[in-house]
């Protein structure tokens, strides 16, 4: 049968674990102009402009309009506290403001395992792992994605993400390859994975696998969010992509039951924790 992942709030995985809490924002590795663009990455836009994407808002209230109704206080609230901290970004503790706080949430929680080495696979725009890196400095970063796209929907050119590593003087090894194809016998071990890549199943699922070979800790997995019920904080949107991580994780812990000794869901947040070693 292999082990279920068990639905946890993040202050009970706090206290189980005795995480400690990290915040990349305030390590100095951000300029204010890349708070800026990670704000408008994410669809939360400087003074002056919209605060979310027209298209996307449009698509959320005709598909979803129930959802919005329900969700409406929270994503009010989420915009205008956006909004006034905007020009105080750098005085406030940006791990409370959307989405910065999604980016300290995984970064606690991959810094509980004290990595020595960590894989990502899905750099996209590259703010995750250099992230990860600004809150562990020792540790080894790689981040792999396919040199042609951004991120899993082909949708920008990514040639500039290891030039600005080098540009910043920041440590991150870019390892340029389709996580399907990727011979993952040519890195040694890792402490981590962060599979952040593409999200249909296949890919999710072969990543698992390939992951579990050589992570000796745990296994993160994002957009992991079990139904579109689900409580999922300020995540606006649930769709197929979620539904191929949430079954792609589940297909692996049952076909591999001795992999990993604890599996949790952390609820409001769309992390899943795979630990192969108690920290």
């Amino acid at each position: 049968m292999g082990i279920r992942v068990k639905t946890i709030t993040t202050d009970r995985f706090k206290k189980k674990f005795a995480l400690k809490e990290l915040d990349p924002f305030t390590t100095g590795y951000f300029a204010q102009k890349d708070l800026d663009k990670i704000r408008e990455d994410f669809g939360i836009i400087s003074i002056g402009k919209k605060l979310t994407t027209l298209p996307d808002i449009l698509s959320i209230i005709i598909k979803e309009p129930l959802r919005i109704i329900l969700h409406l206080p929270n994503i009010l609230a989420t915009h205008i506290k956006g909004l006034s901290q905007y020009y105080k970004i750098k005085n406030q503790p940006v791990k409370e403001i959307y989405p910065f706080c999604d980016y300290a949430i995984k970064a606690s929680v991959i810094g509980l395992f004290k990595p020595k080495k960590l894989l990502e696979i899905g750099t996209a725009r590259g703010w995750g792992i250099l992230a990860f890196k600004s809150v562990l400095p020792k540790t080894e970063c790689f981040t792999m994605s396919p040199k042609n796209t951004f991120g899993a929907n082909n949708e920008l050119p990514t040639k500039e993400i290891g030039r600005a590593f080098k540009k910043k003087k920041i440590d991150i090894r870019q390892i340029w390859s389709d996580s399907l194809t990727f011979d993952y016998q040519s890195i040694k071990p890792v402490d981590v994975s962060y599979i952040d890549g593409n999200h249909k199943y296949e890919y999710v699922y072969s990543d698992l696998i390939n992951c579990n070979k050589i992570t000796r800790k745990a296994i993160i997995v994002d957009d992991y969010i079990p139904t579109a019920n689900s409580p999922r904080g300020s995540v606006l949107k649930w769709g197929w992509w979620n539904e191929d991580v949430v079954r792609a994780v589940h297909a692996f812990l049952k076909k591999y039951p001795k992999a990993v000794k604890e599996a949790y869901w952390l609820e409001n947040t769309p992390v899943c924790v795979l630990i192969k070693q108690t920290p």
